[in-house]
């Protein structure tokens, strides 16, 4: 809904791509469980995802549109949290 199916990249200054395409399609059950610390993004935000029982069927883009927002920066803040282990 709303998506084109293209790939959102982010150019960041280490000259890496990200693939937030791959975030926004992770079930949010598994994301929480391969990164716990992703887990703050979404309690910042005052999402109930963390331990929601559907959080093992819907995906972390679906999860961003219930709460209206918007995929590819919540993609873009979950990235962070994973890669820097921001707290």
């Amino acid at each position: 809904m709303g998506h084109t199916g293209e790939v959102v990249s982010v150019k960041w200054q280490s000259d890496s791509l990200l693939d937030v395409q791959a975030i926004l399609d992770t079930t949010v059950a598994d994301l929480l469980t391969r990164w716990p610390e992703a887990a703050r993004v979404f309690w910042r935000y005052r999402m109930m995802c963390v331990g929601c029982p559907l959080a093992r069927f819907e995906r972390v883009r679906e999860a961003a549109r219930a709460y209206g927002m918007t995929e590819e920066q919540f993609g873009i803040e979950l990235w962070q949290a994973i890669t820097y282990r921001t707290w």
